[in-house]
């Protein structure tokens, strides 16, 4: 709670971590611990890093009781008053719920640039369909199959994209590349040969 972050993964000789404070060597933990923190080396107290250590300790029998956590120096030190710690708790709530409506305003305005985007669409020789034409009209013009799974003969990817676009797209780059290409007339292929100069 203190560090805002978990001090290691398990309690486990195994882990990085924890490995140090079972090893004795909590001078390795928490400078590691202390890295990016406010003051560095001096964001945990000596208190602090003492009550931890020995409520961490490898050995269950070995480590603080409850008797003895209640007693630490560390636990009976200075704490906030509870009108204070009211305060912090609704400004952090406020700064919260700014940021969540922030993100919300800014995803809001991203779907609303994406919904416009997709409303301009380019059709064939570049001219632009503006807003007004509903989309439900650029239904395709030649006839779709249902989708059959072909076992590893075909090179497939899906798309929510009207397929007369994409196949423009294609022969749009055939042509620029200078690919020789044939486009069936019933249905959307587009047959060609590539060859690799490697």
């Amino acid at each position: 709670m203190v560090a805002q972050h978990p001090p290691f993964t398990a309690a486990q000789p195994s882990d990085p971590f924890y490995r140090c404070l079972a090893g004795k060597r909590g001078d390795i933990f928490w400078r590691t611990h202390c890295k990016n923190k406010e003051g560095g080396e001096a964001f945990f107290s000596e208190e602090f890093k003492d009550l931890m250590e020995s409520m961490l300790k490898l050995e269950p029998s070995h480590r603080a009781t409850i008797q003895d956590v209640l007693e630490h120096p560390w636990m009976k030190g200075e704490v906030p008053a509870l009108e204070k710690v009211i305060a912090e708790f609704s400004r952090r709530d406020i700064v919260v719920k700014e940021q969540m409506e922030s993100d919300r305003q800014a995803k809001s305005l991203e779907k609303a640039k994406a919904l416009d985007a997709r409303k301009k669409v380019m059709r064939s020789g570049g001219v632009e369909i503006e807003d007004d034409i509903k989309m439900e009209n650029l239904a395709p013009s030649k006839k779709i199959d249902c989708y059959e799974k072909l076992f590893a003969t075909n090179t497939e990817f899906f798309s929510t994209y009207n397929p007369d676009m994409i196949q423009e797209a294609i022969c749009n780059h055939l042509q620029k590349i200078g690919i020789q290409f044939k486009v069936n007339a019933d249905k959307y292929k587009v047959k060609f040969t590539m060859v690799s100069k490697d």
